[in-house]
């Protein structure tokens, strides 16, 4: 069973050079012609969604497991989290127009349990009229057949998340070093393998990575850091998503694609 709990708790003092990701801001706003309030944001971290729903005029209210997420949001945004549970949401039956699970909650999880519970709950506290959004992290094409190469996704869907880290934490002549040996490359194959990583990612990966590179580089408790990864989560494309909730034997209205997420409007069963 993945348990995210340390990684969001060890990652809080660094989560703003990190939040607008997957499920992101530019999404949000795409998204928000089909969002109508009241909104739960489940998965809320550090109020970014929730502080732009609400600059849209929106009432949304969010939760968030992770007390230090919760702190920060008040601290940075002044929006104030509910802490509790995706899976025990305190709040009465068909409460919100729209539910919105964020990346970094089902998304992470191994287990369909835990996944079928987060989303029963969430949809008991939304009107059977209304729509519950759930967000799935998208890797770029670029990047997944990169990190296919390298081995960190595996043939049979399975991404080594703490690999991913530990990779970012490497000097450059480290990381080529790897690349060649992972990748089973000779020098001038690597380097051009990282030349059309660089060439042809968004800008806002790119961003990610530097960033990304330059928390564990610098920070004092990096190891902590890296440990607090979960060392294995599903890696997720149209496919998996797809027999995930034939699986669940929830029913999806809407597929939405998005260059850094995915977006399931799923039925709400009476």
């Amino acid at each position: 069973m993945t348990n995210t709990s340390d990684f969001w708790k060890t990652w809080a003092p660094h989560l703003s050079y990190l939040e607008d990701n997957h499920l992101d801001l530019r999404t949000i706003n795409a998204l928000v012609k089909k969002i109508s309030a009241p909104v739960i944001v489940v998965g809320g971290g550090q109020g970014l969604l929730v502080n732009e729903l609400q600059m849209h005029g929106l009432h949304v209210d969010g939760v968030d497991s992770c007390p230090e997420m919760v702190k920060f949001a008040e601290q940075r945004r002044g929006v104030k989290l509910v802490q509790t549970d995706g899976s025990s949401l305190p709040f009465a039956d068909s409460s919100y127009d729209t539910a919105i699970i964020a990346t970094g909650v089902v998304d992470f999880l191994d287990d369909e349990n835990q996944i079928r519970q987060i989303i029963k709950e969430t949809a008991r506290v939304t009107k059977k009229t209304g729509r519950l959004l759930i967000s799935f992290y998208n890797v770029h094409p670029v990047t997944e057949r990169f990190l296919r190469r390298i081995g960190v996704i595996t043939e049979n869907g399975i991404m080594r998340r703490r690999r991913l880290f530990e990779l970012n934490r490497l000097k450059p002549l480290d990381f080529i070093s790897v690349v060649r040996k992972d990748g089973n490359l000779g020098l001038f194959s690597a380097i051009a393998e990282l030349i059309k990583l660089q060439l042809f990612l968004p800008k806002q990966e790119r961003i990610l990575s530097k960033n990304l590179s330059m928390i564990l580089k610098s920070a004092d408790n990096a190891d902590e850091l890296i440990e607090s990864v979960s060392e294995f989560i599903p890696h997720h494309n149209r496919g998996s998503i797809h027999a995930l909730f034939k699986k669940l034997d929830i029913d999806i209205n809407e597929f939405m694609y998005f260059d850094s997420c995915f977006v399931v409007d799923v039925g709400i069963k009476p």
